[in-house]
């Protein structure tokens, strides 16, 4: 299963790097339309979210960021687990819910996916971690 992945990741890094264009770029950018219309859209909100990182943890093969940021109506605490070359990468969201064995879970596969060269924010709302 990690080598189809890593084949896809490939795939679709040699499929980024050969666009040369806006027009090469919005079709393939049509499936956020649908993504956007499945999910009911976005909150219409342009406030600040005021964040920071509270505290960070280096790894061999990534970098774990402890981070909180305001949101409607409270504030959210995650942490950022990012490959340690500083550049753009691709992201992922994993929100978290209350399950005893959650904590555990998150970090791995955060962690692989972040050696992989994804950013994965993993967060949970409401209170802290």
């Amino acid at each position: 299963m990690n080598q189809i992945a890593q084949q896809q990741l490939d795939k679709r890094e040699a499929a980024v790097k050969a666009l040369q264009s806006v027009d090469q770029v919005e079709p393939a950018s049509a499936g956020r339309a649908k993504i956007l219309e499945l999910i009911g859209g976005l909150p219409d909100y342009s406030g600040a979210l005021n964040a920071r990182v509270t505290g960070h943890i280096e790894k061999p093969r990534h970098v774990t960021e402890k981070v909180i940021f305001e949101s409607l109506p409270h504030f959210v605490t995650a942490n950022l687990y990012r490959p340690r070359a500083q550049e753009k990468f691709p992201a992922v969201l994993v929100p978290l819910g209350y399950w005893d064995s959650g904590n555990v879970a998150e970090e791995r596969t955060a962690a692989n996916l972040a050696m992989k060269g994804f950013a994965v924010l993993a967060y949970r709302s409401g209170g802290s971690r």
